[in-house]
């Protein structure tokens, strides 16, 4: 398992944070397999939003290691012939990464039974809304003109907390998660939480707030998610929506 970046190459890992999904969801694009799991035909867009070449030869792509994740869930999705609803994370490059909501099932063309499975856009992993709105980067870097940021660069953030559960609390607040909201979420007390909070303040010296919410926003602090964060989101879903890791 990754320590740090657990998204950084698109691989078994994927992510649900995102606000009004609904309402990102706003473009789809399908292939289609045949019951060995190759490809027999893909749509253009699904090559221009995970940034590959546009190939005739589709079966180039059965192995590519990117997509590894999507093939062995496509292979169980054929031999069960169960449909199967789940979200992906894949890495356009090292800067970009978009979480992608998929629907895949097994249907009759033409007499042959196919793999069908239909992707929509369902966030940019490295747009989050929640940061957005309760930041002003420029205001903030006026305001804190003394503060190092850059010495945070190409800091794992993980590495920086004492514990897993540390960076699973520090995770949900620099995505605008309030203390009350963890509480209830994480089901641990107000004392823990702002305990691990102003422990990590001490250990970085990261002196408030709103340092750390620029920090988090110029490094992209939101993408670094670890096993424990994983763990505690998957015991609010269900079975078919738990995240793979």
């Amino acid at each position: 398992m990754p320590t740090a970046n657990a998204i950084s190459y698109g691989l078994k890992s994927q992510d649900l944070f995102s606000l009004n999904p609904q309402d990102s969801r706003n473009s789809s694009f399908l292939y289609i397999k045949n019951t060995h799991n190759s490809y027999e035909y893909c749509e253009n867009s699904f090559f221009s939003l995970l940034n590959l070449p546009i190939i005739d030869s589709f079966q180039s792509y059965n192995h590519y290691k990117k997509l590894d994740l999507i093939h062995n869930v496509d292979a169980l999705i054929i031999k069960s012939k169960k449909p199967k609803s789940f979200l992906f994370a894949y890495s356009i490059s090292e800067k970009e990464k978009k979480l992608f909501f998929i629907n895949t099932l097994i249907q009759n063309l033409n007499g042959n039974d196919c793999l069908v499975s239909k992707w929509s856009l369902y966030s940019n992993l490295n747009i989050r809304e929640d940061l957005l709105r309760t930041l002003n980067f420029n205001e903030i870097e006026s305001e804190d003109l003394n503060f190092p940021i850059e010495e945070f660069n190409s800091i794992s953030p993980i590495n920086l907390a004492s514990s897993e559960e540390e960076w699973m609390i520090i995770w949900f607040f620099i995505l605008g998660k309030s203390v009350r909201w963890m509480c209830g979420y994480l089901n641990m007390t107000k004392k823990i939480i702002e305990m691990h909070i102003y422990s990590f303040y001490d250990r970085t010296g990261i002196s408030n707030k709103k340092n750390l919410m620029a920090i988090s926003y110029r490094f992209n602090w939101s993408s670094f998610i670890n096993q424990k964060i994983i763990d505690v989101i998957n015991e609010h879903l269900c079975l078919d929506k738990k995240i793979l890791f």
